[in-house]
């Protein structure tokens, strides 16, 4: 595995008896963690358990870069999860096409059943 010294930036090759240990560097002799690639963690997401080196929740699919949701409390002391703006707005676009369109609809249907009667 090449692990990159986060104190000179050099590169150097860990091998399998270096995982989960902490070693010297050979370019500026500071502590450096090699990480194990075995080792586990919670996802934030579905807090099922991965590898602590995945990139995706094989559980959920959820992408591991991505901030978990924010939690907030309210006043009673609840969790309240905060929803994203815009997946409102995008959930709820086709209601207001009903609400505008709906009375629109029925005017003209009712004009038409008037024009109808006093034609025939």
């Amino acid at each position: 595995m090449n692990i990159q010294c986060p104190h000179c930036e050099s590169e150097c090759e860990a091998s399998n008896e270096h995982y989960g240990t902490n070693v010297a560097c050979p370019n500026c002799k500071k502590n450096i963690s090699i990480p194990d690639p075995e080792a586990k963690k919670r996802c934030p997401f579905c807090s099922e358990t991965i590898l602590k080196t995945a990139n995706k929740c094989k559980h959920c699919g959820e992408f591991l870069n991505k901030p978990p949701p924010i939690s907030k409390t309210d006043t009673k002391g609840q969790d309240i999860i905060e929803v994203k703006k815009e997946n409102v707005l995008n959930r709820n676009r086709g209601c207001g096409d009903i609400v505008i369109f709906g009375p629109v609809i029925l005017i003209v249907i009712i004009v038409i059943l008037f024009m109808s009667k006093g034609c025939g």
